[in-house]
């Protein structure tokens, strides 16, 4: 999970924001399943982000793992 977000955001331009949104997601869910890169990751990468972003990110989060 933690992989996939990375590279969604690695290979996504400033104008793909649903994409953008959906590597942060990922990174997300791997953080909430206690991996540490993806912990420190997500602690970097969320300073940066406005709150309604941040929402944002957690509704797709959700989303993401509904199927589990």
């Amino acid at each position: 999970q933690y992989l996939l977000g990375v590279w969604i955001l690695n290979g996504v331009g400033a104008e793909d924001e649903p994409e953008r949104f959906e590597g942060l997601a990922w990174v997300v869910v791997a953080a909430k399943r206690g991996y540490g890169p993806a912990e420190r990751k997500w602690e970097s990468l969320a300073r940066e982000l406005a709150g309604e972003d941040l929402e944002r990110v957690e509704q797709t989060a959700n989303r993401l793992v509904s199927w589990e």
